[in-house]
């Protein structure tokens, strides 16, 4: 449902259910820099659009397995480590988490066999790549739900001051079709909690 340089034509529906999907037909010009999208290829949509178009799977990571150290211990390791940020995303810190593996890992081989200490080493860099690996999911997450915010400050405003005016009636029905049809598909694909899920259930009432 996107934009670009064109003409277009409308059929306004009157149904609001039909407002993602509806189709904007007339005969009518309209010098603004937009046609309804499925005039223009996606790589042409507007930059805005096309953000709502790039979305990261992100997937629950298993923890490793590790043979040295016991799970409730290493559970309370991590419990040290992972912190909120202050944009309030929950982080692993690295460099923590280094160093108590670290101290971890002189007690065991101070009472295990020689042998024991390149295992040790093996599986404390798995976990530290586990915990890089956290965070970089992590941080998926938050920007997504950061897109999402943004976009529905962006349907909020564009649908309390529409109709404005300079702007054709069928280009500002076209933006919020297209506006709504992505927040729709964009948030149903993310996880999100109770607080944004709310906002954009009282966005589309």
């Amino acid at each position: 449902m996107l934009s670009q340089k064109g003409e277009a034509a409308v059929e306004q529906e009157d149904s609001v259910d039909n407002l993602a999907t509806s189709t904007v037909a007339t005969s009518e010009g309209i010098d603004f820099d937009y046609t309804p999208s499925g005039q223009t290829k996606e790589e042409e949509w507007p930059l805005l659009w096309r953000l709502l178009k790039v979305k990261t799977d992100v997937k629950e990571m298993d923890m490793p397995v590790m043979e040295m150290i016991s799970a409730k211990k290493l559970q309370k390791i991590l419990s040290l480590c992972i912190r909120p940020t202050s944009a309030n995303v929950q982080q692993c810190d690295i460099e923590h988490l280094n160093w108590l593996l670290h101290r971890e890992s002189i007690v065991v081989a101070n009472e295990m066999q020689p042998e024991f200490c390149s295992v040790i080493s093996k599986e404390s860099k798995q976990l530290l790549r586990y915990c890089v690996n956290y965070n970089l999911s992590k941080n998926a997450e938050a920007s997504m739900r950061q897109l999402v915010s943004g976009w529905l400050s962006f349907v909020n405003v564009f649908a309390i001051f529409a109709p404005v005016p300079l702007v054709p009636h069928v280009v500002q029905y076209q933006y919020i079709s297209d506006a709504v049809y992505l927040l729709l598909s964009y948030a149903s694909g993310i996880v999100m909690d109770m607080k944004l899920s709310a906002a954009v259930s009282q966005c589309l009432l």
